[in-house]
């Protein structure tokens, strides 16, 4: 079973202007997840153009394995106001991984 024991992201109000933000894993190599960034106006991020487009593709997740004990990714949040944005962070299907800590934010 492979764990990840952490996972962080500031969780404060975005900047109007927008901002780029760090999402933070930490854990066994070998643990595999897939992430997601949804908006509440129904938005996807495409983690290969780093924008938010209207339908879901697969660009609009990124599966990750951890090579290290530690993984980082930049997600750009464009500029706006009352725009809500929702990370998804789960084990990716049909693998032993766990996310066995809690999640925190800073």
């Amino acid at each position: 079973m492979a764990n990840i024991n952490n996972i962080s992201i500031l969780t404060t109000d975005l900047n109007a202007a927008g901002e780029n933000r760090s999402l933070s894993m930490q854990g066994e190599v070998g643990a595999q997840v897939v992430i997601q960034v949804v908006s509440s106006t129904n938005k996807f991020y495409n983690f290969v153009t780093s924008s938010f487009e209207s339908s879901f593709n697969t660009k609009s997740k990124l599966e990750v394995t951890l090579t290290s004990a530690n993984f980082s990714k930049l997600i750009h949040f464009p500029a706006g106001s009352s725009v809500k944005y929702f990370v998804i962070v789960s084990p990716k299907p049909y693998t032993n991984t766990v996310i066995s800590g809690g999640v925190y934010v800073e």
